[in-house]
């Protein structure tokens, strides 16, 4: 890569830097023509074979909402460990609530304007046909996995929380997946002896299935400098989730729209950690804290 193309103009794309940088690559590429360099070609054919492959299973995970523009070829992503976002795991959850079919999620479902006026106008949303994704024989499995999960794995403490509200009311199904996450920054020396290792941030992850209509994920994450203090794993998402059971199982009624998930249950100020650049307040003086409001309901956006 010419690193003088990238100095001149800090903002250039990548397809702008393998353009303006062919012939340098070229050049600096040229051994791997001579004939007595077979190892070395072998070893470059497979790395680009390699980063096809992934550039095909990145294609194949965007169909089901993966949300970046690509995977890094790697061990960890060749094993199902990659970043992704909440809502990208949400909707993954929903597929295979749907069996296999995506249909289309929406927040606001109509509009009205001016009403009780000549002027009287009403939107209402019209609904996309669904598209399979995934052949129904997949979704099962998957979601049998997950119910296995939440009976006999890391999320039984979950199992018969949710409930249908009223008297006898029927257990309602929960399936789920955990995910515990712990990213550092290493520095070894030789011989592979590992010199630092440093928290970047940890989190906590739980991506469930409710009944047959419900789904959605819960996250929990910390970043440095606080994630080295924590050592929480998934089932801190789970218990997150149990919390809410009441209100979450009585979404489900049939015909219910409870505006619900509201905090307030909760402290209205929660006080955020001191970090260790701050010091104890000398003698006679007030101690302060930062502060974060909580008085902002949680708006129910699935159908």
């Amino acid at each position: 890569m010419d690193g003088r193309v990238h100095g001149q103009n800090p903002d250039a794309t990548l397809s702008q830097i393998l353009r303006d940088s062919k012939d340098e690559r070229q050049y600096v590429y040229r051994w791997l023509f001579r004939s007595h360099s077979k190892y070395g070609q072998d070893n470059r054919i497979r790395t680009l074979l390699e980063q096809e492959a992934f550039q095909r299973i990145a294609k194949r995970w965007q169909r089901l909402g993966y949300p970046f523009d690509s995977l890094t070829p790697s061990y960890a992503t060749a094993i199902g460990a990659s970043g992704d976002r909440p809502a990208a795991l949400a909707e993954l959850a929903g597929i295979i609530l749907s069996g296999g079919m995506a249909t289309q999620t929406a927040t606001v479902r109509s509009l009205d304007f001016a009403a009780n006026t000549p002027y009287e106008s009403r939107y209402v949303l019209q609904p996309e046909p669904g598209k399979r994704l995934l052949a129904p024989e997949i979704t099962e499995l998957v979601r049998r996995s997950m119910l296995d999960v939440v009976e006999r794995g890391t999320a039984k403490s979950i199992a018969g929380a949710f409930v249908a509200p009223g008297k006898g009311g029927a257990p309602i199904p929960i399936a789920g997946k955990t995910g515990t996450g712990d990213q550092r920054f290493q520095t070894y020396g030789p011989g592979g002896r590992l010199i630092s290792s440093r928290s970047v941030n940890r989190s906590a992850t739980f991506v469930f299935t409710l009944g047959e209509r419900f789904f959605g994920t819960v996250t929990l994450n910390v970043s440095e400098p606080y994630a080295a203090r924590y050592s929480f794993t998934s089932a801190l998402a789970v218990r997150v989730l149990r919390y809410l059971a009441p209100q979450v199982a009585s979404m489900t009624t049939p015909g219910g729209d409870q505006a619900l998930l509201r905090c307030r249950d909760w402290p209205q100020e929660i006080r955020l950690p001191r970090t260790e650049a701050q010091a104890p307040p000398p003698d006679g003086a007030t101690a302060s804290a930062d502060v974060v409001k909580v008085d902002q309901p949680l708006r129910r956006t699935m159908p």
